[in-house]
């Protein structure tokens, strides 16, 4: 009960949804990994069928921070 209780604190603290975290933590992760390595490049190479989450996190680093992004398309 503790822990529910506490995520509701900290989900209305931010504004999220107390039951969020999984594009959160990919949108965490890939960005501080990315500004991290930024001094030995700006490219991210990804796949065209991640999570909305992790796409739209690259996009974020393209347009606001400048990095290149591949999206490198899948098959069989």
């Amino acid at each position: 009960m503790a822990i529910e209780k506490a995520r509701e604190q900290v989900a209305a603290l931010i504004g999220a949804n107390r039951n969020s975290g999984g594009s959160e933590s990919d949108n965490q992760a890939i960005i501080g990994s990315a500004l991290a390595y930024m001094a030995k490049g700006k490219h991210i190479i990804t796949s065209s069928i991640e999570h909305p989450a992790v796409l739209n996190t690259c996009r974020y680093l393209e347009e606001r921070l400048g990095f290149e992004v591949t999206c490198v398309p899948v098959d069989k």
